[in-house]
């Protein structure tokens, strides 16, 4: 009988501890040091954009010292009287925040683990790399370095679209999307202008693709995700029932599948600057890591010092506001709102979600939404910044 008894007592011990591993820290606002009563205000002024069909549905998540401190969903998936609650479940296509969560952290994994330097030349890791200068400007001898793609001061257009390399090569595959890259022309000046682009961190994922011998999606979900046990984020999700779909195409919802064309139509959805999918507490514990210099559980997914590095401006880069992945400063920035500390960074996506994380405050504000549901109109850009102002204003001790 006492045997019995220790092994139940063993089983529950266990059972609790796998509970507590999976499940994200949770308190109410005041024990992590945030007004209840102001904070309220943010899901106020989310209900308010839903009502104006701003979006059909959002997830918001504030993380303070370690713990949840408010978690909240609101509205639907879509804008139909049948449509399914945004809960936890709920999935959002993350676009631009692929940049920093998945590419940007898997570069910086390759950094401390020797395979790679920042200041390495892109040409060192990608045969027959040679974009040329732009027509208005003649080659200076900058050699672009993997720091300039993060920052996005590469020189590299915003985008490629399938339709200039189906002019040069008759069709637009990956292989001529990449070669593509490789010959075409610059926009800007290396190293000395901002211009926020896509290409790049497709660069960045031919890169590590290059140097590890594994897709982005495996890498990140063996290195990254995995480890955070993030089991609701990956690039083409299996199951799409608790997706929240973006744009109407060809009379049908997007949903599973990745909003951005060039991910869509060239890579397959798996692309570096967009393709992932997650839900709130997955980013959550993402952000749990970050704020503790890159572990959380005790898995560790970034050193202190590639921590502190991803998130800061590169020495005589300050001007452009960008970290190796993550925004600072920039006039992509605005979704930090107006209180959050000089010490912030984070990150948007186009499909409308958004992470900004203060270290100064030990904050996190996560908000999720498919603003571009149905056709592209609407716009979160107000709502990111409203949001952001409360949070930062709830913050009493």
């Amino acid at each position: 009988m006492m045997k019995r008894l220790i092994l139940l007592t063993i089983v529950g011990v266990v059972m609790v501890m796998e509970a507590q591993s999976q499940d994200l820290p949770i308190v109410a606002p005041e024990q992590a040091g945030l007004d209840p009563d102001h904070l309220k205000k943010a899901d106020e002024v989310i209900q308010d954009a839903i009502d104006d069909r701003k979006t059909p549905g959002a997830a918001l998540m504030v993380i303070r010292d370690g713990v949840v401190a408010h978690r909240a969903y609101f509205g639907h998936f879509t804008y139909d009287s049948d449509a399914r609650k945004v809960d936890e479940q709920t999935i959002y296509d993350l676009a631009s925040l692929t940049k920093p969560m998945a590419t940007s952290t898997a570069i910086m994994q390759l950094v401390e683990r020797g395979k790679i330097s920042l200041t390495d030349a892109v040409s060192d890791h990608i045969e027959d790399f040679d974009p040329k200068p732009s027509e208005d400007e003649e080659n200076d001898g900058a050699t672009m370095r993997i720091k300039h793609l993060l920052t996005h001061t590469s020189g590299f257009p915003p985008i490629i679209s399938a339709e200039q390399v189906e002019e040069e090569y008759g069709e637009a595959t990956r292989e001529y999307f990449l070669k593509y890259i490789n010959k075409g022309k610059l926009s800007g000046k290396v190293g000395r202008e901002f211009i926020y682009s896509d290409v790049g961190f497709i660069t960045l994922q031919t890169i590590l693709e290059n140097v590890t011998g594994m897709s982005l999606a495996d890498y990140t979900r063996k290195h990254i995700f995995d480890p955070l046990e993030m089991k609701a984020t990956a690039f083409t999700p299996d199951v799409t029932d608790h997706i929240a779909p973006t744009e109407e195409m060809d009379d049908e919802y997007l949903t599973g599948i990745v909003h951005d064309p060039r991910a869509r139509e060239i890579f397959d959805g798996v692309a570096g600057h967009a393709g992932l999918f997650s839900n709130l507490d997955d980013i959550g514990r993402f952000a749990l890591m970050m704020l503790n210099q890159g572990e959380y559980e005790g898995k560790r997914v970034l050193s202190p010092a590639a921590t502190r590095k991803i998130t800061a401006m590169p020495y005589g880069m300050e001007e452009f506001g960008r970290a190796l992945g993550w925004d600072k400063h920039s006039a992509f920035s605005t979704s930090q709102g107006d209180l959050a500390s000089d010490a912030t960074y984070g990150h948007t996506g186009y499909t409308g979600p958004s992470m900004h994380i203060d270290p100064d405050s030990d904050l996190a504000v996560i908000l999720l939404t498919n603003r571009v549901h149905p056709d592209d109109s609407a716009n979160v850009v107000r709502l990111r910044r409203y949001v952001a102002n409360i949070v930062s204003a709830s913050v009493i001790e």
